[in-house]
């Protein structure tokens, strides 16, 4: 009997620590959220921070797959969102001594509503509070964090819209300059947000979308 109270003692234990640890590994409510490895910054960064005192972090991800599946969902907010996270803590310390500048880039469907794309909204929406909480974290270090929103520019990611006439022109006379922005329209916001002029500039996010997000359909 006694040996047996003891077996079952030992198992009870053992059911324990298991459980500790599956709950130390990932949280199952709803969706499944486990630990990811710390980010290390590379070489590139290193020397980018070091020379130039300023990070950017890269402007965003879609997908052509359904983002109401849960796993694409995950996927397209842990590029959009987390990645700014770890991108932000793996420059810190590196910007710390220049008392650098961190620019992320949220999008113009952080202001507006997409019915197609939940997660690429919810993600840029994001990294704007995101970028505001960054910004007085990491502000008494003198490191500053803004964001820029771009709106619908000529890149790969928007080309199956702009390469279509009917909706190239759609999108164009909505916004008050009736084009579509380049990528080099965003070069100048990203200059001036890293720059000494924009000095006492931080938490802040700059739509560049040619007016678009203020015009009407």
């Amino acid at each position: 009997r006694a040996s047996r109270c003891c077996r079952d003692r030992d198992r009870h234990v053992r059911r324990k620590a298991a459980s500790r640890s599956c709950r130390s590994r990932e949280v199952r409510h709803p969706f499944r959220v486990t630990r990811r490895p710390q980010y290390r910054p590379d070489s590139g960064l290193r020397s980018k921070a070091a020379r130039f005192g300023c990070a950017r972090q890269r402007c965003g991800y879609r997908t052509s797959v359904d983002e109401f599946d849960e796993e694409t969902y995950l996927e397209v907010i842990d590029i959009n969102l987390h990645s700014v996270m770890r991108f932000s803590m793996a420059a810190r310390q590196l910007l710390k001594a220049a008392h650098g500048s961190i620019v992320n880039f949220a999008s113009m469907l952080s202001y507006l509503a997409d019915p197609i794309v939940p997660g690429y909204g919810a993600g840029k929406t994001g990294v704007i509070g995101l970028t505001r909480h960054l910004a007085h974290a990491f502000g008494p270090v003198g490191i500053r964090v803004n964001a820029v929103a771009p709106g619908y520019h000529k890149t790969n990611m928007t080309e199956p819209l702009w390469s279509e006439p009917a909706d190239a022109e759609r999108i164009a006379s909505r916004t008050a300059l009736k084009r579509w922005g380049t990528v080099d329209d965003l070069v100048g916001i990203c200059l001036f947000l890293a720059s000494p002029a924009a000095e006492y500039i931080t938490g802040a996010d700059i739509v560049v979308d040619g007016g678009y997000v203020s015009g009407t359909t």
